[in-house]
């Protein structure tokens, strides 16, 4: 499934308006500069339990039984932990959305140059949710699950800031 957002259309952009104007989200008449999207703490939380868990069961078979080969799910989980406690303790955004256009990691992609955007998800083992960008020089995908803002939040928000940046 995928959701369509390509060029934005005076019409989506007046429809997000109008959503936000009646929720209250944004500020239409002075939205922020840029908006700060990190990885989300509850979800990196619980799937850092997850690892010290499978971390105390296989040290405790290890101990328990002295095999040899519950050592690889030990290193797996101290592996799966470590990834997770760099999420956490993350000072730098994963992405940000400004007037200008979208930063992700080194790569800013300036809306001038941004011809086609869209949400798209998959379902594999389970949902994933991704950011497809195309400029005229490229096409990036940036996995946008397990952040602190949803996938129709982002979606939003690129309506608004490549609809504030229409020359």
């Amino acid at each position: 499934v995928r959701f369509f957002c390509g060029e934005t259309k005076n019409l989506n952009f007046l429809f997000f308006y109008l959503y936000c104007k009646f929720v209250g989200m944004i500020n239409y008449n002075n939205p922020p500069e840029k908006v700060e999207i990190y990885f989300s703490k509850n979800k990196t939380l619980i799937q850092a339990f997850w690892s010290v868990s499978g971390l105390i069961g296989s040290t405790y078979l290890f101990l328990v039984y002295e095999v040899k080969l519950i050592l690889i799910p030990i290193v797996v989980s101290l592996i799966a932990l470590l990834f997770e406690l760099r999420k956490i303790f993350r000072k730098v955004p994963v992405i940000i959305i400004s007037k200008n256009g979208i930063l992700f990691k080194n790569d800013f992609l300036d809306w001038k140059n941004v011809t086609k955007y869209e949400i798209i998800e998959e379902h594999y083992r389970q949902k994933t949710h991704s950011l497809k960008v195309e400029t005229f020089q490229k096409s990036t995908v940036i996995n946008i699950d397990g952040l602190n803002f949803i996938p129709e939040d982002i979606r939003s928000l690129i309506i608004l800031y490549k609809g504030i940046n229409k020359d």
